[in-house]
């Protein structure tokens, strides 16, 4: 969900041959009636700071509503292109957010650098919902999970997202091309 008195979060980061996921930076707001194409020049400007070709950016999906609106907030980031991130399946995407957490033989599969800081500092407090305990309770700050479950689940091909519950490590292999790609 994209608002102007809510934090947005847009995470950049790369996939390592392994399926290692590297998230190395983070562009967060606070929720201080931004507009979008203010956020929009910020993200090019960053992008181009740092001369980065960005293959694959995704968006919470509510943002390509024309409903009440001219046209969708995602155009307002044009010519920042982003694709919609898939929504469908939230306990399946959960369980593939806790598997590259998930610390085998020292390590885990996420790499997040310390400049992420709102990843790194509203992920390990979120709460389980007691009624739902695959999934984290509504209305807490989770825009930086979100940014990083749209990465996960945008990089991965449809047959493997529908299957996310069942996901095992392996499938990695079947994941796109590794490079760059940007998020929420």
């Amino acid at each position: 969900y994209w608002g102007t008195s809510d934090p947005y979060c847009f995470l950049w980061g790369a996939k390592a041959p392994n399926g290692d996921k590297y998230i190395y930076r983070e562009l967060y707001g606070n929720g201080d009636h931004e507009p979008a194409s203010s956020v929009r020049d910020k993200i090019m400007s960053i992008e181009q700071e740092y001369n980065e070709f960005v293959v694959e950016r995704y968006l919470d999906s509510s943002c390509f509503s024309k409903i009440g609106f001219e046209s969708p907030i995602a155009g307002q980031f044009e010519p920042v292109h982003f694709e919609p991130a898939h929504r469908s399946n939230k306990p399946g995407a959960m369980n593939i957010v806790r598997e590259h957490f998930k610390v085998v033989n020292g390590k885990s599969r996420a790499k997040i650098t310390n400049n992420c800081l709102n990843l790194i500092r509203t992920t390990p407090i979120l709460i389980v919902d007691t009624l739902r305990p695959e999934l984290y309770k509504d209305g807490q700050e989770d825009h930086a999970l979100d940014a990083f479950t749209y990465m996960l689940r945008g990089s991965m091909p449809i047959e493997i997202e529908t299957g996310l519950a069942k996901y095992l490590g392996r499938h990695y292999d079947t994941v796109r091309e590794s490079g760059p790609f940007g998020a929420h």
